[in-house]
């Protein structure tokens, strides 16, 4: 077993290279240490006001093989300790990584939680021993982390400790004196889906000689014509020999019908009808829709002031629209303001584009299937307009914050650039920074007399309602509709300044009362809560 040792000393050093030479082959490796806070190096002892993203990136270079070269890995492991005077444990470290073989992400490893004792605590990254990474020359590991549990945090440069374990060529290098020899070499298998959804786990290792069942695949309009390794393309459900180190790529061929049938299942509308534009949609390959639009002379337009309504009928099985490239079938970017029901996709565009439905949603073990807002769970994950707190939870019962809010518009607003105020207690750096500096110039959110804007402070629900107001008048939506608050027994409570957002709210079913015949408007909103009124808003500007 060879394993080398770098330790960077907490309290002195942000930044480290460190050179190992290991003896029993003879590899040299350099590693680089560095730790930012909102974007900027940490300096010790520094206060992260909550909200704040620290990241920990760990950049290891083996200097004894050549640009483009990879070799076999196990037992990779990070530790990170953080020496935080006043560091409750936020969301946790999630961890990262580049520099793998052609950037694959691998699944073979695991993360350990926080663990220690008092202020000390640990991370740590482990790689599974029996399933070995294939590794480029330089490879990148990084952690990251937000605070959210604390007004303030500290926290001192880390600790990594990185011990590699394993063999560049396992069929050639001589074992270390006291080791045992592998019985045969052991190779990985990645299996890139190409744009479709595998069924099985995105990569397998075995000996050499070992035959592996390939894998089946889907995608929308598609069929499965087989797993290319470069030289031959396999049937999926056969056997496939491995010998070496090899990425298999699926490749596609379309259906005889398509999902979606044909054109006369779609509908494009240009919504302002002075702009002189005509739009037109039809099916393309795998399930695409591709929307052109000219003027009154028959030219091409890039831009429709006021956008475009695109309807699908059977639209497939998928949750949001995306905007895919026309010439391989690339998802470039999701489009937020999507909206499927029944077997029906309504996509705004404000410009030509080839979109395609897709299943985008996130599963989280905190939210299941029987509870009342799993649907706008999966919504707000499969827009990307929610991040979960962690891979596996997405926390519905915890209250959003300000700061919260305005990022959750801001993404679905395709992350504009800020023109607003700067308010003193929201620095450059943090993951809400620009979309409040956007809220607060277009006047959907206000500050406060004294400068701050109190990103971390909870949102109310006549909050809520008067944010959303706002926006939709920004947006230019009819905004008139009125409902009373009579019918609700706290209804005299929503306070003078909130009283028209939360009629209109509740009018336009945005807002509604909860269980007990309140509408709360004092209380806090959760989560959950606004993934809802979200999803409602967006079914809104769609139907």
């Amino acid at each position: 077993m060879k394993r080398f040792f770098c330790f960077v000393t907490a309290f002195v050093l942000l930044f480290s290279m460190c050179a190992v030479t290991v003896a029993a082959a003879g590899e040299t490796f350099e590693y680089s240490v560095e730790t930012t806070a909102g974007g900027q190096p940490v300096t010790d002892l520094t206060a992260l006001p909550n909200g704040t993203e620290v990241t920990v990136t760990v950049t290891l270079t083996r200097t004894d093989i050549a640009d483009g070269e990879t070799y076999g890995a196990w037992g990779i492991e990070l530790d990170i300790t953080d020496f935080g005077l006043d560091y409750v444990s936020g969301s946790g470290f999630e961890f990262y990584y580049d520099g793998f073989n052609e950037v694959v992400e691998p699944s073979n490893y695991s993360v350990g939680g926080a663990t220690g004792i008092g202020i000390i605590r640990f991370y740590t990254f482990t790689t599974d021993p029996n399933d070995p990474f294939i590794l480029a020359k330089t490879v990148s590991i990084s952690a990251r982390y937000i605070v959210t549990e604390n007004t303030e945090a500290r926290i001192s440069s880390p600790v990594p400790i990185i011990y590699l374990e394993g063999q560049r060529d396992q069929s050639s290098v001589q074992p270390a004196q006291g080791e045992t020899p592998p019985d045969k070499p052991t190779f990985m298998v990645i299996f890139d889906a190409n744009g479709g959804k595998l069924d099985g786990a995105a990569s397998v290792t075995a000996a050499q000689g070992t035959s592996i069942v390939l894998p089946e695949a889907t995608l929308d309009g598609s069929e499965l014509e087989g797993w290319d390794d470069g030289e031959e393309v396999f049937p999926a459900g056969d056997k496939y020999t491995v010998t070496k180190n090899v990425k298999l790529t699926a490749v596609w061929k379309e259906s005889e019908l398509p999902p979606g049938g044909n054109d006369g299942d779609l509908t494009v509308s240009v919504l302002d009808p002075n702009t002189g534009v005509t739009a037109d949609a039809v099916r393309g390959d795998n399930g695409s829709v591709t929307v052109t639009v000219v003027d009154d002379s028959g030219i091409p337009v890039s831009a429709v002031p006021g956008g475009m309504l695109l309807t699908i009928k059977n639209a497939g099985s998928g949750n949001v629209a995306a905007a895919i490239d026309s010439a391989n079938g690339k998802v470039l970017d999701i489009v937020e303001k999507s909206y499927v029901e029944n077997g029906t996709a309504y996509v705004l565009l404000d410009a030509p584009a080839t979109v395609r439905i897709i299943d985008n949603a996130k599963r989280f073990s905190d939210v299941s299937a029987a509870q009342w807002f799993n649907g706008a769970v999966v919504f707000a994950s499969s827009h990307e307009l929610f991040q979960g707190i962690s891979a596996t939870e997405f926390a519905p019962g915890k209250e959003m914050t300000r700061g919260m809010l305005v990022t959750v518009l801001w993404r679905l607003e395709g992350k504009p650039a800020g023109t607003g105020t700067r308010f003193n207690d929201v620095p450059d750096g943090l993951y809400y920074s620009e979309a409040v500096r956007w809220a607060a110039g277009i006047g959907v959110v206000n500050g406060y007399g004294d400068g701050s804007f109190l990103p971390d402070e909870n949102i109310t629900r006549e909050q809520l309602a008067a944010v959303f107001y706002r926006y939709m008048n920004y947006l230019g939506y009819d905004t008139s509709a009125r409902a009373g608050l009579n019918t609700f027994s706290d209804g005299a409570k929503v306070s003078g300044w909130a009283v028209e957002s939360m009629r209109w709210s509740v009018a336009a079913g945005i807002v509604s009362g909860r269980a007990d015949g309140t509408i709360d408007p004092q209380g806090n909103a959760t989560r959950a809560e606004v993934a809802t009124l979200v999803m409602r808003i967006v079914k809104a500007m769609v139907k």
